[in-house]
């Protein structure tokens, strides 16, 4: 029985996306074991799968402590064996040491890494680029051009028939049904980098909004995020009117990766930067509108819910201002967020 190893410990919306990938390797190699290197606070994502045989969690918090976790990291996969195949979904110099001081018979990844000297199929990372439909490629898309590398034979799909998946603990959870009437809606404000970030303003406007829309007036709404989003999401809750307040619920904090995510399958609508919780949103497959401030959609982090949309200024010729975000706009301005009217 074969044994494949796939490595991927960037944030957490790379790591929904990875996902992907999971699957497609399993309708290649379904009887293979497959193990994953995940950031540490990621495993979940991974560990009820049926096919996944063990998550492996990096902690790469501070400084040189998070190379002893990688050393010993590399000397517990050592000890599984060798693999069949490894594949590198990251261009850094930490996950290329790991790929190849691990034992395999294959590695698989991006040129650009440091060390895809050592691979045996590479592919160049091109963060803006066409798919064969001629559309932007997606992010799911590049990840399964590396499996398609290993077999020729492998056809083209698209972004969309790319879904990410996740499993949950029980059975009944991992079902696709959905209940027929969905009354509440959900928001993302936060994100790793400010300036992905639609300012809190644009938010309570949004939300009164929705509030005297016919179609969400009756609707409660979710503030969803991690612990260090909970003073965001309150700001923005303090800044209502008291009769649109008692429709706000706060859960930023209170509920984990797979509760969130459970959350999101019965909502009418997400509403998120370009950041995870729009990666969550098309794991559960929810009508999604995806809010692009600094970035595009053409770097290929775009919703892949059935029913979605993207926001974004194409008028500004200061977008995107790099790959990621930014702490602040360049610019100072920061047009693409406060010009940006979605409603």
């Amino acid at each position: 029985m074969s044994s494949i190893l796939i490595i991927q410990t960037a944030f957490l919306g790379d790591a929904i996306l990875s996902t992907s990938l999971v699957e497609e390797i399993v309708k290649q190699f379904p009887d293979a074991k497959i193990h994953v290197v995940t950031r540490k606070g990621h495993e979940s994502l991974f560990e009820f799968h049926p096919h996944v045989a063990k998550v492996w969690g990096w902690d790469k918090q501070g400084g040189i402590r998070k190379y002893v976790q990688l050393i010993k990291l590399i000397i517990h996969l050592r000890r599984v064996g060798k693999f069949s195949y490894i594949f590198n979904l990251q261009r850094f110099f930490s996950t290329g040491f790991l790929a190849y001081f691990v034992h395999s018979d294959v590695r698989v990844g991006f040129s650009q890494n440091p060390w895809s000297w050592s691979y045996h199929f590479k592919k160049k990372f091109e963060i803006r680029s066409l798919n064969e439909e001629g559309k932007p490629k997606h992010d799911v898309q590049r990840n399964f051009e590396l499996l398609r590398l290993v077999n020729k034979d492998i056809k083209y799909k698209s972004a969309e028939e790319l879904k990410p998946k996740i499993f949950f603990g029980h059975p009944s959870l991992n079902s696709n049904h959905q209940e027929a009437q969905k009354k509440y809606l959900i928001i993302a404000p936060a994100s790793v980098w400010k300036t992905k970030e639609w300012p809190e303003e644009k938010w309570v406007e949004l939300i009164q909004w929705f509030c005297t829309h016919p179609s969400y007036q009756d609707d409660v709404i979710y503030i969803i995020g991690g612990k260090g989003d909970v003073s965001k999401a309150n700001r923005i809750r303090n800044q209502l009117p008291e009769s649109v307040q008692s429709k706000i619920q706060v859960v930023a904090g209170k509920q984990n990766l797979l509760q969130s995510m459970l959350l999101m399958r019965n909502a009418k609508l997400v509403v998120a930067n370009d950041s995870a919780p729009i990666h969550m949103a098309s794991a559960m497959n929810v009508a999604t509108w995806g809010i692009f401030c600094s970035t595009i959609p053409e770097f290929g982090f775009f919703p892949l819910a059935d029913h979605s949309k993207v926001f974004e200024d194409k008028n500004l010729t200061c977008r995107p201002c790099g790959i990621h975000g930014k702490k602040t706009c360049p610019l100072v301005h920061f047009k693409c967020a406060y010009d940006l009217k979605i409603v």
